[in-house]
C-alpha cells in the first residue's frame, strides 16, 4: 500500500499542468539546486583541511561533532518555523478503505525527503568522500548524523502539526530553542560538549547506535499518535482555525480605508502563507548578525546585511501583492470602491507593518553595534518610500494567483521568473547609490543620500499611488484572466 501511494504522490505531480512560466522558473530554481549542491559537496569536501588548520591537534570529527549540535538545534528552529513538510492531499483516501496508519506512516516517511535533508546529507556523504578518517568510523558516523535529521524530521514534523498549531506553545518552543543556541554559544551551559562526547562515544563503541535507532522509533511512534488522533474526515474538510488577534479591536472607524486594512491584517494572520511570511520578516531582523561578528567585513557588506531585513516585508509582500487575492479578485473588482482606495489602503497597510517591525527590533543593535541600528533605520526610509512603491507597481504585472493554503518553505506555487528579477532592481539599486557615494565621499553622505531618496520617496507617495493604481486599471483584466487559468 505505501508503495501505490508513492506511485500517486508522483503521479499526481507528473499531471500538474506547467506553462512556459512556470518552466522559466523551474529552469532557474534547478540552476540555484546545482548551485548550491556544488557548493556542499566542497564544502564537505575541504572541511577537513579547514579543521586540521585550525585545530590541528584535535581529531576532525570529533570537532565537527561539536558544531553539528548548533546546526541540528538552528535545523530544528527553522524546520518548525517553515513548516517544512511538503503538502499531499489527504481528502481522497479517507473515502476509500485504507487504514489510518497507513496513511500516517506514509506522511511521516514522505517528510523524510525534503530539502532540508537533503542539503545535510549531501554534505555528510562529501565529508565520508574527501575525509582521511578509517572508513568503518566514518561509515557510523554517518549512521548517526543520518538518524539525527530523521529525528529532527519526525520532531519539527510532530510540531507543525500538534503543538505549534497554538501560537503561544510555538512562541515557546522557538524562545527554548533560541535561548539554548544562544546559552551554549555564550559558554553558559555546555550541551554541545555533551553532544560532542556522546557521538564521539557511539562511534567508538558501534553497539551503541541502538540508542539513536530506539530514540527515532520513539519519536516516530509518538508523533504516529499524536497525528492519529487528528485524523478525521470532518477535521481535515471542514475545520478551519483563526487568529484569536483582531485589529478592529485596536482600530475604531467607518472609513473604507481602515475597512481594507483590517481586511488585510486578518488576510495575514488567517492564511499560513502569509502568516509564515511575517514570521520569516521578523526572523530575519537578525540577519546582521551573520556579519557584526567578522572584524575583515566592510561598510557596504555590513551594510547590505542589515539593509535586507529592513527591505523583507516590502519585497515578501509586496512582488506577490495582488495575487494574494488571486482566488476573488474578480469579486474585489465589483465590490463598491475604487482602485485609488484600494492600492493606498495596502501602502499604508505594508508601510505601517515595516515600521511596526523593523524599527523597534532594529534597537537590539544598540547596545552590540550602533551603527547596525543606524543602517537598519536608513534601510527602513529606503524601503517604505522607494522599495514598496516599486514592488506594488511590479505587482500590477502578476498574472498568477497565490494559494494561501501552502506553506511558504520550498514552495514555488503562483512564483514566476519575474519575481525574482524584481530583486535586481531592489537591491542593485540602493548598492549602486550608497557604494557611489561611500567611495566618492563618506559612510555618513551614503547614509544621508539613501534617507533623502527614501524621505523624498514618502512626500511624493501619492502621485506614485496615482501611477500604481492607473497600471493596476489598465491591467485588471488580464490579471483576472491570469488568476482564473492559474
Amino acid at each position: 500500500m505505501l508503495l501505490k501511494l508513492t506511485y500517486n504522490y508522483f503521479l499526481e505531480k507528473k499531471r500538474q499542468v506547467y506553462d512556459i512560466p512556470s518552466v522559466v522558473t523551474s529552469f532557474f530554481l534547478v540552476l540555484l539546486l546545482l548551485y548550491f549542491s556544488a557548493i556542499t559537496v566542497l564544502m564537505g569536501v575541504f572541511i577537513e583541511k579547514i579543521i586540521t588548520k585550525e585545530f590541528p591537534d584535535l581529531d576532525v570529527l570529533s570537532v565537527l561533532n561539536k558544531y553539528i549540535f548548533y546546526y541540528v538545534l538552528g535545523d530544528l528552529l527553522v524546520r518548525s518555523i517553515l513548516e517544512s513538510t511538503t503538502k499531499f492531499n489527504l481528502k481522497p483516501y479517507l473515502y476509500l478503505p485504507i487504514k489510518k496508519s497507513t496513511l500516517l506512516v506514509f506522511l511521516q516517511v514522505r517528510s523524510l525527503f525534503t530539502f532540508f535533508n537533503y542539503f545535510p546529507f549531501l554534505f555528510l556523504i562529501s565529508v565520508c568522500i574527501g575525509s582521511g578518517v578509517d572508513k568503518s568510523s566514518l561509515i557510523i558516523w554517518l549512521v548517526v548524523m543520518t538518524l539525527q535529521l530523521f529525528i529532527n524530521t519526525s520532531l519539527s514534523y510532530n510540531f507543525g502539526k500538534t503543538i505549534g498549531k497554538r501560537f503561544w506553545s510555538w512562541v515557546l518552543i522557538m524562545a527554548v530553542l533560541s535561548g539554548v543556541l544562544y546559552l551554549d554559544f555564550k559558554q553558559y551551559i555546555f550541551l554541545s560538549d555533551y553532544y560532542q562526547v556522546i557521538v564521539d562515544k557511539v562511534i567508538a563503541m558501534p553497539l551503541l547506535l541502538i540508542i539513536p535507532v530506539i530514540i527515532y522509533c520513539a519519536v516516530f511512534a509518538i508523533t504516529h499518535q499524536l497525528l492519529k488522533k487528528k485524523l478525521y474526515l470532518d477535521d481535515e474538510t471542514n475545520s478551519t482555525s483563526y487568529s484569536s488577534f483582531d485589529l478592529g479591536n485596536f482600530i475604531q472607524g467607518d472609513s473604507q480605508l481602515w475597512t481594507f486594512i483590517v481586511y488585510e491584517s486578518k488576510m495575514i494572520l488567517r492564511n499560513k502563507r502569509m502568516r509564515q511570511s511575517l514570521i520569516m520578516s521578523v526572523v530575519f531582523i537578525l540577519y546582521p548578525f551573520f556579519t557584526i561578528f567578522d572584524k575583515n567585513s566592510g561598510d557596504i557588506q555590513l551594510f547590505f546585511f542589515s539593509f535586507f531585513p529592513a527591505t523583507m516585508i516590502p519585497s515578501t509582500f509586496g512582488q506577490f501583492m495582488f495575487a494574494w487575492e488571486g482566488s476573488y479578485f474578480s469579486f474585489i473588482r465589483t465590490q463598491p470602491f475604487t482602485m485609488k482606495e484600494y492600492v493606498k489602503a495596502k501602502y499604508l497597510m505594508y508601510a505601517g507593518l515595516t515600521t511596526l517591525v523593523v524599527l523597534p527590533l532594529s534597537l537590539i543593535y544598540l547596545a552590540i553595534k550602533p551603527i547596525v541600528t543606524v543602517m537598519i533605520c536608513v534601510g527602513y526610509f529606503y524601503s517604505v518610500g522607494v522599495n514598496l512603491l516599486l514592488m506594488m507597481f511590479l505587482a500590477t504585472y502578476n498574472e498568477k494567483k497565490v494559494d494561501l493554503d501552502q506553506q511558504n518553505a520550498f514552495n514555488f506555487q503562483g512564483v514566476q521568473a519575474k519575481h525574482m528579477l524584481m530583486v535586481f532592481p531592489i537591491l542593485m539599486g540602493v548598492l549602486i547609490i550608497f557604494g557611489g557615494f561611500y567611495y566618492l565621499i563618506s559612510l555618513k553622505a551614503a547614509l544621508i543620500s539613501i534617507v533623502v531618496i527614501g524621505v523624498l520617496g514618502m512626500l511624493v507617495h501619492r502621485p506614485l499611488i496615482n501611477l500604481v493604481t492607473d497600471n493596476l486599471i489598465e491591467k485588471r483584466y488580464k490579471m483576472t484572466e491570469g488568476f482564473k487559468n492559474s
